[in-house]
C-alpha cells in the first residue's frame, strides 16, 4: 500500500463538500474496525460489510484492512466518514466507502450536481460519468501523480438513510478492472 493510493481518498471530502454531502449530519460514527466481524467468505469470494452496516461489498479473495498505521495518511478526512478501508495487496488495489450524510435534495439533483462536479474537477483524465439509476451513480477517471497514474472508480449509492461513495483506486490496475470490483458493492437489504 503506498501513499498515492491512498491520496484519491482524500478527494472524496472536496467532491462531499462541493455537493453539500459534508460531515455536518447526525450520524453517529460506526463501530471501530476492531469491532467488526471478519468478512464472510465463499467460493465466489468475501463479502465486507462497512462498520455501520450499510454497505455490503462483495469482493474477490484477499482483502484485508488497511493497517493502522495508513490511517495517518488519511488526514483531513473526518475518521466517521470512512466506513470501510480495504487493500488487496496483489493487485494493488484499494477499497473504501465514505459516509456522506443523509441526503439534502432528491437523489436526480444529487447526481447531477456530483456529475458537474467530477467532470469539472481539475487535474482529472479520461472522466465518465454513467446515467444515474434510481438509487445510484458511477463514475471513473485517471489522474497523473509523480509521474505515474492513479485509476479510481466509484458507485455512489443512495437512499434516505444516507449516501456513500464506494471506490476502488489503484494505480496498476485499468478503469475496467475497477468498474467490476466496484460493481460488488450495494446497499445492505433491510
Amino acid at each position: 500500500m503506498n501513499k498515492r493510493n491512498l491520496l484519491s481518498v482524500l478527494s472524496l471530502s472536496a467532491l462531499l463538500a462541493a455537493c453539500g454531502g459534508t460531515a455536518e449530519t447526525s450520524v453517529v460514527a460506526g463501530a471501530s474496525d476492531a469491532s467488526v466481524p471478519a468478512a464472510a467468505t465463499s467460493a465466489a469470494g468475501q463479502q465486507l460489510v462497512s462498520s455501520d452496516g450499510a454497505v455490503v461489498w462483495q469482493v474477490a479473495e484477499g482483502f484485508g484492512e488497511l493497517p493502522a498505521e495508513a490511517d495517518k495518511l488519511l488526514e483531513g478526512m473526518p475518521k466517521d466518514a470512512l466506513t470501510l478501508r480495504h487493500h488487496h495487496s496483489g493487485s494493488d488495489i484499494t477499497i473504501y466507502v465514505g459516509q456522506a450524510g443523509e441526503p439534502k435534495q432528491a437523489a436526480d439533483a444529487y447526481f447531477a450536481k456530483l456529475a458537474e462536479t467530477v467532470k469539472a474537477a481539475p487535474g482529472l483524465d479520461d472522466v465518465v460519468v454513467d446515467a444515474p439509476a434510481a438509487d445510484h451513480l458511477a463514475y471513473r477517471f485517471s489522474r497523473s501523480e509523480n509521474g505515474g497514474s492513479l485509476n479510481e472508480s466509484c458507485k455512489v449509492l443512495y437512499s434516505a438513510g444516507g449516501i456513500y461513495h464506494a471506490c476502488a483506486v489503484s494505480p496498476s490496475a485499468d478503469l475496467a478492472e475497477l468498474d467490476a470490483v466496484v460493481a460488488g458493492a450495494a446497499l445492505k437489504a433491510e
